[in-house]
């Protein structure tokens, strides 16, 4: 018989297993007190985005929103993207729309909360 908690092999009718001393028949519980969740903040581009969108109040805003909910920012990681389609749309954007708007590269936020 195979204990269901570590997998060590054990004669058979054993009550408890020889290596982890727990019963071979029950598996092993195993529980997750903590979910994560992944935000963007996205910011604002050309002449509209230069005196709108501050990243720094932009990440401010949403964690102070976040972390009314109870989560907890664990890391920021800057989204850059090398795409050479996404660099172009965001070029045809901002020719589009004269130079006012067109979407930058923001951050991702981990989060983490206790269920």
């Amino acid at each position: 018989m195979y204990c269901a908690n570590c997998g060590k092999e054990n004669g058979d009718g054993v009550v408890f297993c020889a290596n982890c001393g727990k019963s071979p028949n029950e598996a092993a519980v195993t529980t997750v007190d903590k979910i994560n969740r992944v935000e963007r903040v996205t910011l604002s581009g050309g002449i509209i985005g230069a005196f709108v969108t501050n990243a720094r109040s932009a990440l401010e805003v949403k964690m102070w929103a976040l972390n009314a909910e109870g989560w907890k920012c664990r890391q920021v990681i800057p989204e850059h993207s090398l795409n050479g389609f996404k660099m172009l749309l965001q070029l045809l954007v901002l020719i589009c729309t004269l130079f006012l708007w067109t979407f930058e590269p923001g951050y991702l936020l981990l989060l983490e909360k206790d269920k």
